[in-house]
C-alpha cells in the first residue's frame, strides 16, 4: 500500500503546467507573470521553483521557494517587449525534480 501512495504522488507530480498572464503597457511593452499550475496536494510538495530568464533581463536566474498567491503559485514577474522560452526546474520535498519549458506569450489585443 505504501508503494501505491508513492506511485500516485509521482503521477500527480507529472500533472504540473506552467502558465503566464500579460498586460499591454503601450508602445510594444508588456508586463508579464509566469507561474505554475498544479493541484493543492502537489503544490504542498514543491520546495522551490527556479526560472532561467535571458541574461539581458535583471536577475535572470530566479528561485522562488514560497507558494505566494494561490491563483499564481511560485510566480515571477517582469516586463519587456519580446517573447522567449523559460526553462523551469521544480524541486520537490520527495521525488525527483521536474523540468518544464514555458514559452512566454502576450495577450492578443481586442
Amino acid at each position: 500500500m505504501f508503494l501505491l501512495a508513492v506511485s500516485v504522488t509521482a503521477a500527480a507530480q507529472n500533472d504540473i503546467q506552467s502558465a503566464n498572464t500579460s498586460r499591454n503597457l503601450g508602445k510594444d511593452k508588456w508586463e508579464w507573470t509566469v507561474f505554475i499550475r498544479a493541484s493543492p496536494t502537489v503544490l504542498k510538495n514543491i520546495v522551490c521553483v527556479e526560472y532561467k530568464l535571458p541574461s539581458t533581463l535583471p536577475k535572470p536566474n530566479r528561485k522562488i521557494c514560497a507558494v505566494g498567491k494561490t491563483s499564481q503559485p511560485f510566480a515571477i514577474s517582469g516586463s519587456g517587449w519580446g517573447t522567449f522560452d523559460i526553462p523551469i526546474l521544480i524541486t520537490f520535498k520527495k521525488g525527483p525534480s521536474r523540468y518544464l519549458k514555458h514559452r512566454l506569450t502576450f495577450a492578443k489585443a481586442d
